[in-house]
C-alpha cells in the first residue's frame, strides 16, 4: 500500500504544455508519484526531452492542434480513446504568446473534459 497521500500510481495524467519549464516539472512530479503520464504540446519534438525525464514507464507524448477550441475539444476525445481514462489535466502553457492566443486552448480543454466520450 503507498502511503504518500499524493500517490498517484495507477493513474493516467495529462500535462499540456509540457514542453515549457513548469509543464515539465508537473509532468516529472506526476511521474514520480506514481502515475502514467501523457505529455502534450503543440510540437511534439520538443517534448522528448521531457520523456526522458519521467520516471516508471508507460508515459506518452503527443501533440495538439492549435486553432479554434473544437479541435482540441475533438482531439480530447480521441486522445481519451487512446489511452483511457484521464484521472488528472493540467494545463501549463506559457502565455508568451499573448494571453488570447493560449485562450482557446484553455477553453478547448475545458469543452473537451465536459464532453461525454471523455469523461
Amino acid at each position: 500500500m503507498n502511503t504518500h497521500p499524493m500517490h498517484m500510481k495507477g493513474k493516467v495524467a495529462l500535462v499540456v504544455g509540457a514542453d515549457q519549464p513548469l509543464g515539465q516539472a508537473i509532468a516529472v512530479l506526476l511521474s514520480q508519484l506514481g502515475a502514467a503520464v501523457v505529455v502534450a504540446a503543440t510540437c511534439k519534438n520538443r517534448l522528448a526531452h521531457t520523456m526522458e525525464l519521467l520516471e516508471g514507464s508507460q508515459h506518452a507524448a503527443t501533440s495538439y492542434p492549435e486553432g479554434p477550441a473544437d479541435a482540441l475539444a475533438q482531439w480530447m476525445q480521441a486522445l481519451v480513446k487512446e489511452v483511457g481514462r484521464l484521472d488528472a489535466v493540467c494545463f501549463a502553457e506559457a502565455l508568451d504568446g499573448g494571453l488570447s492566443s493560449r485562450l482557446y486552448p484553455a477553453f478547448g480543454l475545458v469543452q473537451g473534459l465536459r464532453h461525454k466520450k471523455v469523461r
